[in-house]
Formats: C-alpha cells, structure tokens, sequence
C-alpha cells in the first residue's frame, strides 16, 4: 500500500516525474473506470486466461484472472481508503458533471 501512497495519491501535492495517468483528462477517468470493470469481470477474463494458456502452453496464465482481480481491488480499496483518493475521485466526478450539463 505505500506504493499507493506515494504514487498515485501525491498527485497534485508533490511534483512527479511519471504519472500514472492524468486526473484532468476525462479520458483517462474512463480507461481507469473499463479497467476496473474489465477486472472485475472474472469469468471472460477466466476463458480468456485459458485461451492464452492453450496458445502460449504455459499454465501459469490461469493465474491471471484471480491476480488481476486481487490486484485491481486492492488499488481501488486502497485508493477509497484514503481522503485523498476519495476527494479526487469526487472532484473529478463533479467537474464530467459540469462538462455533461
């Protein structure tokens, strides 16, 4: 979680070199949203860790779905968690608002 912290929370508080993405643009607001849905869809990700498994002949990417899943929630949780997180999330949501209206 400090990983977390330091990276994805510090945005706008501390100058980064690498941003993860850019919490100004609404267009990285959405491909964060479909990679959190995209994740949390476990049974296409599941037949598609399969495919790749077949096709690459490595047993290992039955791991993918349930890892990717772990991974992904445990940013988001992590990201909730903190005030931070929450009030940028809510920022965000309130500025595509105004954009939409």
């Amino acid at each position: 979680m400090r990983n977390i912290n330091s990276s994805y929370l510090r945005y706008g508080y501390m100058d980064s070199q690498y941003k993860w993405f850019d919490l100004t643009n609404y267009k990285d607001d959405l491909k964060i949203a479909l990679l959190i849905i995209s994740a949390n869809l476990f049974i296409p990700l599941f037949f598609y860790s399969i495919y790749r498994m077949l096709r690459y002949k490595n047993i290992l990417y039955l791991l993918e779905a349930p890892i990717t899943l772990a991974l992904v929630d445990t940013i988001v949780f992590s990201f909730l968690k903190d005030a931070r997180g929450r009030a940028l999330i809510f920022s965000n949501v309130k500025k595509l608002a105004h954009k939409i209206v």
